[in-house]
C-alpha cells in the first residue's frame, strides 16, 4: 500500500505492507511527528493509544498503505534512457537490483489489471523478509528507521500481519453494473478452472482499492473495532486513494490523520501463465487535521504466483524515493534510498464478494474446480 501501508499494497495489490517509509520534510507535530500529506477524510470518533510505540505505528502505517494501491508524468529531457533491466519487473525484485524512480523509466499506463485467478476475497498473511539502504544510512530519516525497526531489527521474529483483500472483474469499472448471476461468467469459469489458460483468457480482475486500503490500515493499527475511513473512485484518473483515522494527542483530544496515495506510474508483466508482477508508483502525502505533514514517492512491486487453487504466494517490495523537497534529492539522483521486502501468503475466503457496484459471484462449479 500500502501498502507499503501505511502505504496502500499493500496491497494495496496489494497489498503487506511495510512499516515505515515516511521520509519527507521534517515536520514535527504534537500528534507524534509523522511525515507526509493528503486530503482529509471523515472519520468516526473513538480512542487510540498515545504511547510512543503507538505513535510510531501510526506514522509507519502511512508507509504500509502503499503496499497494498493515474497516469505518470513524462520523463524530463536529459534523463538517462532506461535500460532493459530497469524495465524488467522480475529484475527489480532481485537482491542486487539498482532501482530508479519509475517516473523516469516509463510512460503513462492504465491502473493495473490482474489475472482472473485472483478473483474473490482473500486473507493475506504478511511477514518481513529483508531491508536494504542501497545508498547508505544518511539518506534515511530516523522516523522511517524507527518505523521498520520492530520488523527487521528485533531478536524475536515479527508476528505475521493479517488483513483481507478483494479483487473483482475489470469489466465492472467500464460498465458500472453487475450482470445477473449465471451458471458461469463469460470466461471466468474456464480461467478459474484451468489456470493454464490464464495467458490467453481475456478475463482480468482489479483491486477493490477502498476496501483493501481500509482493511490493511486497520490491521496495521491493530484496531479491534475498525475506525478507519477509506475512499477511492475506481473510475477516477489518475487513481487516488485516501485513508483517514483518529490519533490521540491528549487525554481528551483527537486529531484526524489522513493519508492520500496518488498513482503516478504503473506497469505489469506476465512472467508465466500462473506468475504475474505489478509495479505501481504512488505519491504519498499525509495531513494531520488538514495540515501538511510530509510527502514522498513509494514504489510497490508485487510478484504473484498461483500455488494451487485458492492459494497464492506473493513477494512484496516497497521502495522509497526522495522528492525535490528532500535535502538529498539531487544526490540520490532518482535512485531508491531504501526498500523493504515482505512475503505474503494469500488464501481465498470467498468467490462471492461485494464490489463498488454491488455483489459479484462466480459459479459454484468454477469455485470448486480450480478456484
Amino acid at each position: 500500500m500500502l501498502t507499503a501501508p501505511p502505504l496502500l499494497g499493500g496491497h494495496f495489490g496489494i497489498a503487506r505492507p511495510p512499516a515505515g517509509f515516511l521520509q519527507g520534510r521534517d515536520v514535527s507535530r504534537k500528534a507524534g511527528g509523522c511525515q507526509q500529506h493528503g486530503r482529509p477524510a471523515e472519520v468516526a470518533g473513538g480512542k487510540s493509544s498515545k504511547s510512543p510505540a503507538a505513535r510510531r505505528q501510526l506514522c509507519s502505517a502511512a508507509g504500509l498503505l502503499l503496499a497494498a494501491l493515474g497516469r505518470p508524468r513524462r520523463a524530463s529531457a536529459g534523463i538517462t534512457a532506461p535500460s532493459a533491466n530497469e524495465k524488467d519487473l522480475a529484475q527489480r525484485l532481485s537482491e542486487e537490483a539498482s532501482l530508479r524512480n519509475p517516473r523516469l523509466l516509463w510512460g503513462a499506463d492504465e491502473v493495473a489489471a490482474y489475472p482472473g485467478w485472483l478473483f474473490g476475497e482473500w486473507e493475506i498473511s504478511s511477514r518481513p523478509s529483508a531491508f536494504r539502504e542501497p545508498l547508505g544510512s544518511r539518506f534515511l530519516d530516523e522516523a522511517t528507521r524507527s518505523g521498520i525497526r520492530e520488523d527487521f531489527e528485533g531478536n524475536v521474529p515479527a508476528k505475521p500481519l493479517r488483513w483481507k483483500s478483494r479483487f473483482y472483474w475489470e469489466t465492472l469499472d467500464r460498465t458500472g453494473e453487475i450482470r445477473p448471476r449465471a451458471r458461469t461468467f463469460p470466461g471466468s469459469g474456464i480461467l478459474l478452472a484451468l489456470p493454464a489458460l490464464a495467458e490467453s483468457c481475456p478475463a482480468k480482475v482489479v483491486q477493490f482499492r477502498a476496501y483493501n486500503a481500509g482493511q490493511e490500515m486497520s490491521a496495521f493499527l491493530k484496531q479491534g473495532v475498525p475506525r478507519v475511513v477509506a475512499d477511492a473512485d475506481p473510475r477516477e484518473k489518475p487513481l487516488q486513494i485516501s485513508v483517514s483515522f483518529p490519533v490521540t494527542v491528549e487525554e481528551d483530544e483527537e486529531l484526524i490523520r489522513s493519508v492520500v496515495l496518488k498513482l503516478e506510474a504503473s506497469r505489469t508483466q506476465q512472467v508465466q501463465e500462473i506468475e504475474f508482477i505489478s509495479s505501481e508508483l504512488f505519491r504519498q502525502t499525509i495531513f494531520t487535521d488538514g495540515e501538511l505533514d510530509s510527502s514522498g514517492d513509494f514504489e510497490v512491486i508485487n510478484a504473484y504466483s498461483l500455488i494451487e487453487p485458492g492459494r497464492v504466494a506473493v513477494r512484496n517490495r516497497v521502495a522509497k524515493y526522495l522528492i525535490p523537497s528532500d535535502d538529498l534529492y539531487k544526490e540520490a539522483a532518482g535512485q531508491a534510498v531504501s526498500w523493504a521486502d515482505y512475503l505474503w501468503d494469500l488464501k481465498r475466503l470467498s468467490t462471492c464478494i461485494d464490489t463498488p457496484y454491488g455483489q459479484q459471484c462466480v459459479s459454484s462449479e468454477a469455485a470448486t474446480a480450480r478456484c
